[in-house]
């Protein structure tokens, strides 16, 4: 009998996003475990329609601050999501009573990381992993946060 032993790293194992509602900029990754990765979708405009886009929900928002921050992510409505993420922050930490870190993520490469009271700029964003949606199902495995 002969035993062979294959290289793990050599596995390409990936589940797709697949979830309604996600998938999309900006977002919000939260990580909860090792290599455990909570995604927390923001909807614009989408009247707490939670069924189909569910998690935060911005409203009230005019086309013209959509365009400027999809151009530029600055102005009034990044100060919004900046707002919301210090708020998502704020009631993870309630509810688990620990510190946590969290990333608002706009693009591929435009991130802010939120750890204690600072707030840094990162051009690189979480990946890999497994994804989890809030209610813990696996949105993703080994694959980028994003569609």
């Amino acid at each position: 009998m002969k035993n062979t032993i294959q290289n793990l790293d050599e596995l390409k194992f990936e589940k797709k996003i697949n979830k309604i509602g996600y998938g999309k900029f900006p977002y919000i990754i939260y990580k909860s475990g090792h290599a455990i990765y909570m995604k927390i979708p923001i909807h614009f405009n989408r009247n707490n329609d939670f069924d189909n886009y569910p998690s935060i929900h911005i409203n009230g928002i005019d086309k013209f601050l959509l365009k400027e921050h999809n151009s530029s992510f600055k102005g009034e409505l990044h100060d919004v999501l900046i707002e919301s993420s210090i708020w998502v922050k704020n009631q993870i930490e309630e509810q688990t009573k620990k510190a946590v870190k969290i990333f608002l993520v706009d693009a591929i490469d435009k991130a802010h990381f939120f750890e204690g009271d600072e707030i840094k700029f990162s051009s690189k964003i979480a990946c890999g992993g497994t994804l989890i949606s809030q209610e813990g199902k696996i949105l993703g495995m080994n694959v980028n946060h994003f569609i």
